[in-house]
Formats: structure tokens, sequence, C-alpha cells
């Protein structure tokens, strides 16, 4: 009950005062154990380094196609300059497919491997570029 003479207003003495209570205890959070950046099954069932093996094999077979064809059918011009527009396209190709690939969860390591075969790519129209120079076959 409070009194109305009490000079200390909010002050109730009508019981003891309360006892004060103890937090409850804290539960660890319910964290989940499953890692939402990767999916669960890749397709086709493959693992992600087969994924990764089959899109650097894909750009590499791009680049033994063209350059083996442009030295075949001598398409190389006295200024290089067929030889300068095909690596230009096949890196931008390569690119394309590499970076759309590494946007897609399914085909991430797939893009990834697309991306490395531009360096095996480049290998590969060195080689060809020296066989043309040699004259040999």
């Amino acid at each position: 009950m409070k009194d109305e003479s009490d000079p200390t207003p909010g002050y109730d003495v009508s019981g003891p005062p309360e006892k004060p209570r103890r937090p409850k205890p804290a539960y660890p959070l319910p964290y989940a154990r499953t890692r939402d950046y990767e999916p669960d099954r890749l397709p086709f069932g493959w693992s992600p380094s087969s994924h990764f093996l089959a899109g650097m094999g894909l750009g590499v077979l791009m680049s033994v196609v063209a350059w083996r064809t442009a030295y075949q059918f001598k398409l190389i011009g006295t200024d290089g300059s067929l030889w300068i527009a095909m690596a230009l396209v096949m890196f931008a190709v390569k690119l394309t497919i590499g970076v759309a690939g590494l946007c897609l969860p399914w085909w991430r390591m797939a893009g990834a491997g697309m991306l490395t075969s531009i360096s095996l790519g480049s290998l590969i129209c060195g080689g060809a570029l020296f066989a043309t120079v040699c004259g040999g076959r």
C-alpha cells in the first residue's frame, strides 16, 4: 500500500522487496549442418572434380580443334591477323562460358575448369605458332 504522506514517491511498504530473478540459461542455437552455397547433389551424379575436369577438357578440346584446323588448312596470314583474331575470339568464348558456369551453382566447378583451360589453350596456340614458323608438321 502506498502512503500519501510518504516523501519518496513510488516506494511501496506493503511487503518485503522482491528477490531478483535469475536469468534463464542461454541454450546453444540449433545451427544447421548443411552448406547453403553448394547443392546436395550435382547433375549426372558427378563429383566436383569430375565437373572441373570436364570443363577443362571441353576447353582444351575447343582449342585443339580450332588451332589444328587453322594449321591444317593454312589459314595463317603473313601478318598474323587471323591468329590474333582467333585467339581473341577463343578467349572471349571461353571467358563467357566460364563466368556463366561460375554463376550457376551446379556448374561452378565446370566453369572453373573452362577458365583454367584458357591458359592451356594459350600453350596449344603457342605450339601451333611454333609449328607454323618452323614449317614442320
